[in-house]
Parts: structure tokens; C-alpha cells; sequence
């Protein structure tokens, strides 16, 4: 998937702002402007058909931290821009979104005479499929059927088949396809895939089964020792969720995902450690939800959060970061 981006201020640099918005610009730094301030500045750069078109794609897809009307004008626009970078882009910042307006963004350019942003659009909208209405599944269902026939049969393309079947939790065709799978790859990412389906559908003893079972070809996965750790959690086993949960976490320190997870389950007993496995978590993949709950256990133990609170304030919706501090 096309991924451009180009630090914020130098975006904010070439845009054409008045004189004394220059001013404060050069003078101050970004995030010392309003969280509505940077909206502007992205929307208006977004927009701007002086600016070369990588500068505005890079706009666009800063957008998707914003949820104002002027991010929602700006992307929207761009997703009927004659330039499919654009339209690319519109997606990405769309991503960032939940629900009803990243449909509204995305699902036209379903349709879109690009292959490349046809296939970007399912791949954005398959996410939000469990809580689609049944009319929308099956207009995205004849789409994603098309976009999966069009994938190379390679390993790659299948996981991203089985990435698919997990989230519209056809369990059907994910059993078929992970016993094909494994007559053709030997592969952990396969059985990840599939025991998310299974515990999707309660079978949460065949989960674990198969996760032991893989473990003993790969003990050092990571992501195994996760899933297992999940289905510990499910099957109300804490102390074994616990553990291969830290496991996942030793193996795998470079998955955000695993440690925002590992610092959740530590919090209460090593706060430190919980915030210093958020600090890095965020590093790695800055997802405001990361930051959040780095700002909380913060706030939690009554260690200095301003600092943490600022910069999310940045990243998140005003009334987000004020629910926060009401509660401590």
C-alpha cells in the first residue's frame, strides 16, 4: 500500500498561510499550535493545487487524526480528486477512522477506474465488516471476492486470504483454507490466523490444541505465545495468560501490539514497567490508544503526566483527553 510521508512541518513550511500565521509558525513548533490549528493547516495543504502533489498527499493522510469538519471536507475531496494519489491517499487518512464515515469516504472508490485504489479501498474497508449492515457486506462481499481472486498464489497473498476469512469470520473457509495452507507452507502466521477464527467461534480448546501444537515447532514465535496467551484468557485460565503473554513480549518487544497488551495485563502490579513498555510501544507504532493508556497508568500511580497529557492532547479529540483527568 502506498505510504508517503513527509514530516508535518516541513508541509506546513510551503504552505501558503498569511504573514502572521508564518510567524507564529516560525517562530513557535507544532505542537505548540491547537490541535483545531493543525486541522486548518493540513486541510488547507490537503486542498492547495500550487503544492506539489506529494506534499498534499502527505496533507491528507496527516488528516486521519482529525475527525473536524475540515478534515472531513478536505479527504473527502480528495477521494474525487482526478489524481489516484489522492484518492489513495484519502483511503489511508480514512483509515485512521471508525465506522459510518470511513465507509462513507471509502466505499466509492470501490467502483474507481484505478485498480490500485480498488484494491486499497477493500483492504481498508474489510476491517469494519463485522459491523456492517447486511446490505453493505454484500456490496463489500462482491468486491473482496474479485480483489481475492486477482492475489498471486504465493504465501503472502494466501495469509492475506486467511487475514480476510478470520475477520469476516467465515469459519468454513478458513478451515478449508488452513488445511491447504499447511499441505503447501510450514508457516506459524498460518495457524495465528486461523486460531483467531476459532476463538472467534468459541472453540477456544481446538484454539489452544493447535497453538501447542505449532509451539512445538516454533517456541520463539512470538505472536504464538500471544494467541495462546488470549486463548488462556478466553478459556478463564489467568495465570497461564499471564505467562505466555510475557513470553510473547520477550520474544517480541518490537510488536506494539504485544506490548500495549503486556503493559495492560502488568499495570496494576508494575506500573513502571507497564509505562516504560507503553513508552516504547508508542515508539514503534504511534496509536493514540498506546499513549493513552501510558497517560492513565500515569495518572494511576500519581506520577507527573502533564507531560504525557500535552502530547496526547495532539493526537486526540479534546473531550478524550478531558474524560481522562476527570477521573483521577
Amino acid at each position: 500500500m502506498l505510504k508517503i510521508f513527509i514530516p508535518i512541518l516541513y508541509l506546513i513550511f510551503y504552505a501558503e498561510f498569511s504573514r502572521a500565521d508564518d510567524a507564529a509558525l516560525t517562530h513557535g513548533s507544532w505542537r505548540d499550535i491547537s490541535i483545531e490549528e493543525q486541522e486548518q493547516y493540513l486541510s488547507e495543504s490537503s486542498q492547495n493545487t500550487s503544492l506539489p502533489i506529494s506534499q498534499r498527499v502527505s496533507a491528507t493522510i496527516e488528516l486521519g487524526r482529525f475527525s473536524g469538519a475540515n478534515a472531513i471536507i478536505a479527504v473527502g475531496r480528495a477521494s474525487r480528486s482526478a489524481d489516484p494519489e489522492l484518492r489513495i491517499a484519502s483511503v489511508q487518512a480514512a483509515e485512521q477512522w471508525q465506522g459510518r464515515a470511513k465507509w462513507d469516504v471509502v466505499s466509492p472508490l470501490l467502483d474507481d477506474d484505478s485498480e490500485l485504489v480498488r484494491s486499497v479501498a477493500v483492504r481498508a474497508l474489510i476491517p469494519i465488516w463485522p459491523i456492517l449492515p447486511e446490505s453493505y457486506q454484500n456490496y463489500l462481499g462482491q468486491n473482496i471476492d474479485i480483489y481475492l481472486r486477482g492475489l498471486p498464489e504465493t504465501l503472502e497473498a494466501d495469509l492475506e486470504r486467511a487475514w480476510f476469512y478470520s475477520i469476516q469470520n467465515d469459519l468454513l473457509k478458513s478451515k478449508d483454507n488452513y488445511q491447504r495452507l499447511n499441505r503447501k507452507y510450514s508457516d506459524a502466521r498460518i495457524s495465528v490466523a486461523y486460531v483467531q477464527v476459532l476463538n472467534n467461534n468459541q472453540e477456544h480448546d481446538e484454539a489452544k490444541r493447535i497453538l501447542l501444537e505449532q509451539l512445538t515447532v516454533y517456541p520463539k514465535d512470538a505472536n504464538l505465545h500471544y494467541r495462546l496467551g488470549l486463548t488462556n484468557h478466553q478459556l478463564g485460565l489467568v495465570e497461564q495468560f499471564k505467562s505466555h503473554l510475557s513470553i510473547a513480549y520477550e520474544y517480541g518487544k518490537d510488536n506494539a501490539k504485544i506490548g500495549y497488551t503486556y503493559a495492560l495485563s502488568i499495570r496494576s502490579t508494575q506500573p513502571n514497567k507497564a509505562i516504560d513498555t507503553l513508552t516504547q510501544a508508542y515508539a514503534i507504532d504511534p496509536n493514540p490508544s498506546y499513549l493513552y493508556a501510558k497517560c492513565d497508568t500515569l495518572l494511576m500511580v500519581n506520577k507527573e503526566a502533564n507531560r504525557c497529557l500535552s502530547q496526547l492532547e495532539t493526537v486526540a479529540p479534546e473531550h478524550i483527553v478531558t474524560e481522562l483527568k476527570s477521573h483521577y
